[in-house]
């Protein structure tokens, strides 16, 4: 950062030790409910669960995260909601600047 190195590794090491946890990313039509987002937040406590317009953002920040997510999914198809897609975004070496240096990477142009 601004000509400091602020942490050496290889890029596999610095995304397990920098980059954070995977997060599924959900499109649901017409957005969830405030009452259904707060059980979420609920079931996963201490997760960082975050519903923005039609999005809903599950980091998998617990052991059986993915068992978790399973159950959550099938618990919004019988509320009635429409899953439109589902997405699982990994961490990278963009998430490890970001960590590392609380500033968005710049890209020459």
């Amino acid at each position: 950062k601004k000509g400091k190195l602020l942490s050496i590794g290889k890029p596999h090491e610095l995304i397990r030790q920098y980059g954070g946890v995977k997060v599924m990313i959900f499109e649901i039509k017409n957005g969830i409910r405030e009452e259904h987002l707060e059980k979420i937040k609920q079931a996963l406590k201490e997760s960082g669960v975050v519903a923005k317009g039609e999005l809903l953002f599950i980091p998998f920040a617990q052991k059986r995260s993915l068992e978790k997510v399973m159950a959550i999914t099938d618990w919004l198809l019988k509320e009635g909601y429409e899953i439109n897609s589902s997405t699982t975004k990994e961490p990278n070496l963009e998430d490890v600047f970001l960590n590392l240096t609380g500033e968005q990477m710049e890209v020459n142009k």
